[in-house]
């Protein structure tokens, strides 16, 4: 059976350190997401988490007498070797008295855990409005391991926006003595200012009576490399070789933007060490005009987060926009001064934001979420994601229609071939992996004004 092209592929190929995830999917108010965990068992079995999230309220409901009524499915289709080993479908419905019972944030979860060897998989997920007749495919290539044998392992690191003690086994989301809601979304602020994690470390070493020994450092990284929080914890004495690590961090002080979660746990009695990351998102709502009546934003930069934000911080987030600048931008920020930046990126901003009538500019957030995917899984050595070929496309035309992937042969270079079906009448991308490095560079492009070859075949090739 060979595989359908999917729709939409968010998060990337993934290494055998990187965290696995998939991202959003949103088409005419649909927003949905799915992130994925993986708890391997041994090394020949590892549990796969696949958690669902879908925001309430940008489903659509119809109405049945007191009631309205919103019905989403969610199928997920699970590949080896172009064979299909699981398919399933959930059904998902909402009921309310009264649209006013929304709120922003609120979302309808669902969560599946599956048992694979090891090996290479591909996840296929729909999710289904029912009652708009919306549908979208988000898609990924899920790399499985087992555990590592007589060395420091762990799972996934889940970030959680729910997490506390529960004697409740029964619990689909029950793990070690505690409740772990993970958040599938990773999108923190507006409410939610409190990151949670969670994640099992296996094969730590023991000392001489039994016990493990471990400590735990936690550091959240901007996307200029820098730490705004960080912490380094204590030692932890543990029965046998595995244990839970789980913590809180305080998200209130961070401006929005991309940031990256790190938990480096030390095996105290080996001295090896265990690095877990995952990115994620805080978002901030524009504060509301102070003149009556007026859905735009203040003049200023009293009117948003830039307010806080000293100028290299400003500088930086401008570079992270540069895909997406005006030449004429780009030659008139540098000459402003510090008041001036401010302004400039809160008009930069909303000059983009495809509904000023929203709290929230769809457009900024969607465009970090793009770098916060590059980085995570397009960096290659030093190089960020979101400065590569890969990165780069992806930021300024945004997700692709449809991607044609395939990791390569004996004698075949891994390539991938992103189609836009909208712009410019139908372009296309081609990424090669020229030396089997990891490092995808473009070959070939229909698009006006990109790099053009007729013979990018020959690329395939050694």
């Amino acid at each position: 059976m060979r595989l359908p092209k999917f729709s939409i592929p968010l998060f990337g190929l993934c290494t055998l350190t990187a965290m696995v995830a998939f991202g959003q999917s949103r088409e005419k108010g649909l927003l949905a997401w799915a992130d994925v965990y993986r708890f391997p068992e041994s090394d020949s079995s590892c549990v796969v988490e696949v958690d669902y999230a879908i925001e309430r309220g940008s489903l659509a409901y119809r109405d049945q007498g007191p009631f309205r009524i919103a019905s989403a499915r969610i199928e997920c289709e699970i590949y080896r070797d172009q064979d299909v080993v699981h398919r399933s479908q959930i059904e998902v419905q909402d009921t309310m008295s009264a649209v006013a019972q929304v709120r922003g944030g609120q979302k309808l979860l669902e969560m599946r855990r599956y048992r694979f060897r090891p090996g290479r998989y591909v996840l296929a997920i729909s999710f289904h409005d029912e009652v708009a007749g919306v549908s979208r495919s988000v898609s990924d290539t899920l790399e499985v391991t087992g555990r590592k044998k007589s060395a420091l392992d762990g799972s996934d690191l889940i970030l959680a926006s729910f997490l506390r003690p529960s004697s409740e086994s029964s619990s689909a989301y029950w793990r070690n003595g505690l409740e772990v809601v993970p958040n599938a979304s990773r999108v923190f602020g507006r409410g939610l200012e409190d990151l949670h994690f969670y994640a099992e470390v296996y094969g730590l070493a023991q000392a001489a009576d039994g016990s493990g020994c471990y400590s735990m450092d936690v550091a959240v990284r901007d996307a200029a490399g820098r730490t705004p929080i960080q912490y380094i914890g204590s030692a932890h004495r543990v029965k046998g070789k595995a244990c839970a690590v789980h913590g809180s961090v305080s998200l209130r002080d961070l401006d929005a933007g991309v940031y990256q979660m790190e938990v480096r746990v030390h095996d105290c009695v080996s001295g090896d060490s265990l690095h877990l990351s995952r990115p994620f998102f805080v978002v901030r709502p524009a504060l509301a005009s102070s003149t009556p009546g007026r859905p735009d934003l203040a003049e200023g930069a009293v009117a948003s987060e830039y307010a806080q934000m000293t100028e290299r911080q400003l500088d930086s987030l401008f570079a992270l926009s540069e895909y997406v600048a005006t030449g004429e931008e780009r030659a008139v920020y540098p000459r402003l001064d510090l008041e001036g930046k401010r302004n400039f990126l809160v008009q930069f901003w909303k000059r983009r934001d495809p509904n000023p009538a929203t709290p929230e500019n769809e457009a900024r957030r969607d465009y970090f979420q793009r770098i916060g995917y590059a980085n995570q899984h397009f960096s290659f050595g030093r190089r960020q994601g979101w400065r590569t070929d890969r990165g780069r496309v992806l930021l300024q035309y945004g997700w692709p229609d449809h991607v044609d992937r395939q990791v390569g042969e004996m004698i075949e270079n891994p390539y991938e071939i992103w189609t836009y079906e909208k712009l410019q009448g139908g372009i296309l991308f081609v990424f090669v992996d020229r030396r089997r490095t990891g490092e995808y560079e473009l070959v070939h492009s229909t698009a006006l004004g990109e790099i053009k070859d007729e013979h990018w075949s020959d690329y395939l090739y050694r």
